[in-house]
């Protein structure tokens, strides 16, 4: 049996020194570049394909005390807007010549610690994080106090670096859109209370509808679970207390109270406008095509590989904001 190829033997076949080899082989696209020749890098390259080199991560974990693993903690990985923004890290990661892995957290603190540390013991690169919860810094203060790079991502927390989208613009227009139709009894179904893109989107709505005259009462606001059942559940007691319009801060809780309307005879789009968020794939399919926020989620993914990359190299990363964009289908009114 051949010996498995290593940096050293390619390095010494091609008459290099082993650290131009492993520049070329295991460095970003644009450190082979800066490593070598065209011609030279075509020739290392060609040696490992033909003897099938692939890289060893634990030595080079060894060695540099970091892999070219990236973790990604996520909330669930059935949810679309994760699967969403893994897609734009694994996209990035994979040009910069990283590898990612997802570790679904279930949305709970003490599993997003735990998922962290596991993490940590692979020798990660840096850790993206798609879970924060509002108010809760307690594993990135843990991060920063061992010097992990890390971003956010979706999720955001004041001062953390991370890549969001700005919910508060969109929770205005959607607002605004139907104060202009004439809609005055509004009523939000916000999410889980420790998420930051609810919380934002609420406050951009209450400020216009405040604006307007027309301000929100407590019981107008709905915080729960995310889910199509929870959407049903949550928009009746919208519905019981007659409101003409509901924002609903994922596509899933639009769908529940669309049920909702459908069983009480109301019709949406006339009787009820709604609005939901994320714009899911069947969202423009739907019988009375369901309007939506629309987040550039794998553009997002792919900037916050990028942002803890320059942070992993030392380099500053501020807080970037995306805009989102609110498509007004039927459902809307």
């Amino acid at each position: 049996m051949q010996p498995r190829p290593t940096l050293k033997s390619l390095a010494a076949t091609l008459g290099l020194h082993v650290s131009t080899v492993s520049r070329i082989l295991n460095g970003a696209p644009e450190a082979a570049g800066r490593a070598a020749s065209p011609e030279v890098v075509g020739r290392v390259r060609a040696l490992a394909r033909e003897l099938n080199y692939r890289p060893n991560p634990q030595a080079l974990s060894l060695k540099t005390q970091r892999s070219r693993d990236v973790g990604v903690l996520l909330p669930r990985l059935a949810d679309p807007l994760a699967a969403r923004l893994f897609e734009g890290i694994e996209d990035a990661a994979q040009a910069a010549g990283y590898s990612v892995f997802a570790c679904p957290t279930q949305d709970d603190p003490r599993r997003s610690l735990d998922r962290a540390e596991k993490a940590l013991q692979r020798q990660v690169a840096g850790l993206v994080l798609g879970d924060c919860h509002l108010g809760d810094t307690r594993l990135l203060d843990t991060l920063a106090a061992q010097r992990v790079p890390y971003v956010l991502v979706g999720r955001q927390q004041p001062g953390q670096p991370g890549i969001g989208c700005d919910d508060e613009a969109a929770g205005r227009a959607v607002a605004e859109h139907f104060l202009r139709k004439g809609r005055r009894r509004l009523g939000v179904l916000a999410g889980p209370a420790h998420s930051s893109p609810g919380q934002d989107a609420l406050r951009g709505f209450a400020a216009a509808c405040q604006q307007a005259g027309v301000p929100l009462a407590p019981e107008q606001v709905v915080h729960g679970a995310v889910s199509a059942q929870a959407g049903r559940e949550q928009g009746e007691r919208l519905l019981g207390l007659g409101v003409d319009a509901v924002f609903a801060l994922d596509d899933l809780l639009a769908l529940g109270v669309a049920s909702a309307a459908q069983a009480r005879g109301q019709l949406l789009g006339r009787e009820l406008a709604l609005v939901g968020y994320n714009d899911l794939p069947w969202a423009a399919e739907l019988p009375v095509p369901l309007a939506s926020v629309s987040v550039p989620a794998e553009r997002m993914g792919r900037l916050a590989l990028q942002m803890l990359l320059r942070r992993v190299d030392g380099k500053a990363a501020n807080p970037l904001v995306l805009a989102p964009e609110v498509l007004l289908r039927a459902s809307a009114g």
